[in-house]
């Protein structure tokens, strides 16, 4: 909660790699400056900095950075209900991921793709996104807090389709 305190030393660090000339660290400080910008709720303010990261890992040929930072900036265009942006990156995401064979931000991603569906209303989509996602994170073993956080967006995709038994199973694993 110390966001001051966190973009202080986010900006001494991108500045100790910038002297060092180190692409990598420099995109990595520049990630998450937009993530601790996107925190603090300046949405539009974090672009500029996943737009240099995404710069710099792409110099840097680290794709799983790219990734991560497609996840980052879609974050910020969601947030803002900007959802054909978010999409977009959310999909570059899903695509680098998917080629690398990191399920977990992999299954992020599909979730993430899942709320855009259902906050545009197309409920069909967003069902099958969170069920691809939880599948996965079943695969893998995932995080409680993620398998409760999936199941309870399925469980509301699912209510808003009409599908009320079958929404409280997913909701009730959320809960568990």
């Amino acid at each position: 909660g110390d966001y001051a305190g966190a973009l202080a030393h986010g900006q001494q660090s991108l500045s100790m790699a910038e002297r060092i000339g180190d692409a990598q660290a420099m995109a990595r400080a520049q990630n998450l400056l937009g993530v601790i910008t996107l925190e603090r709720g300046n949405n539009t303010a974090a672009i500029p900095y996943f737009e240099r990261a995404l710069d710099l890992y792409t110099q840097a040929e680290n794709i799983h950075g790219q990734g991560l930072v497609h996840n980052g900036m879609a974050n910020a265009y969601f947030s803002l209900g900007r959802w054909t942006d978010a999409g977009a990156h959310y999909r570059r995401a899903r695509e680098i991921f998917s080629q690398i064979g990191d399920i977990y931000w992999e299954a992020a991603a599909d979730n993430n793709l899942g709320s855009i569906a259902r906050d545009q209303g197309r409920l069909d989509d967003a069902v099958a996104c969170y069920q691809d996602a939880l599948r996965a994170l079943e695969q893998i073993g995932g995080s409680p807090h993620f398998m409760a956080a999936f199941s309870m967006n399925l469980g509301n995709a699912l209510i808003r389709r009409g599908e009320v038994e079958e929404a409280r199973h997913y909701l009730r694993i959320s809960q568990e």
